[in-house]
């Protein structure tokens, strides 16, 4: 059996992308949590081992309770030293749907700043993000950055994948954001695609399918963190780590 998945996110602004997935119902779960790992070995390996990717696969990483919750990055916030160390990693935990204000509070080096100018961590965190990417369903509309990908799946066992950047120019202005901003809401995306109005409130409809993909994502970030996404890699281990969450006992 052979599957078609298509996937795009468009970033209208630096904040505000719509997303959109086109998958076969059969095979529904596997088919994105395939398409997550594609996409987030991809953009990693195209920044390689700089400082946007590093902090893109240690939030990956640090997923372990699942998205939402800040207990996930207390440590890590423990460590961020440098104004662009907060920058690299206090908007991109923001998308996730995180309230930073609980984390900001833990960065030692903001300790000063706070006592100085005698700031809440609210309102530090507002300084830090003014803004919040946010993510959508798409209908509609090319945004002015955009990455359009396509996978092809044979029998769970040969993929072919394509990752279409657009809107970058020669030079790449803006991938180190767009790029590991992208595979953030993508995962976001799917995360609230598996919700349902209820009671006047959204609430998961698959949680089982939410767990597989925090802990795809947790062993995607560790794999770039040991040196383990390559050009060949690329090819079978996003296969392996989805079979072995989809076998798991989640």
């Amino acid at each position: 059996m052979t599957y078609l998945i298509e996937f795009q996110i468009h970033f209208h602004d630096e904040y505000q992308a719509s997303a959109l997935i086109k998958s076969d119902e059969s095979e529904k779960d596997f088919c994105e949590l395939l398409l997550f790992c594609r996409l987030a070995f991809r953009q990693m390996h195209n920044l390689r081992s700089n400082r946007v990717s590093t902090a893109l696969a240690e939030i990956l990483s640090a997923m372990h309770s699942g998205a939402g919750d800040y207990s996930d990055y207390w440590q890590m916030m423990t460590k961020l030293k440098t104004e662009s160390d907060i920058a690299y990693y206090v908007p991109f935990i923001a998308a996730l749907g995180i309230n930073v204000s609980e984390l900001v509070g833990l960065i030692p080096s903001l300790g000063i700043y706070r006592m100085v100018y005698q700031l809440s961590n609210e309102q530090i965190a507002r300084q830090i993000c003014p803004n919040v990417a946010q993510v959508k369903e798409y209908h509609g509309g090319g945004g002015q950055k955009q990455f359009i990908s396509s996978m092809e799946l044979r029998d769970k066992s040969v993929v072919g994948f394509e990752l279409q950047p657009k809107g970058f120019g020669i030079l790449g202005k803006g991938i180190n954001y767009y790029a590991p901003m992208s595979v953030i809401l993508t995962f976001k995306y799917l995360y609230s695609l598996h919700d349902v109005w209820l009671h006047d409130d959204w609430v998961p409809k698959n949680s089982r399918f939410r767990k597989m993909l925090i802990k795809a994502a947790n062993l995607c970030g560790n794999a770039f963190l040991q040196g383990r996404i390559t050009t060949l890699s690329q090819l079978s281990l996003p296969l392996e780590i989805v079979n072995q969450v989809s076998s798991s006992q989640i």
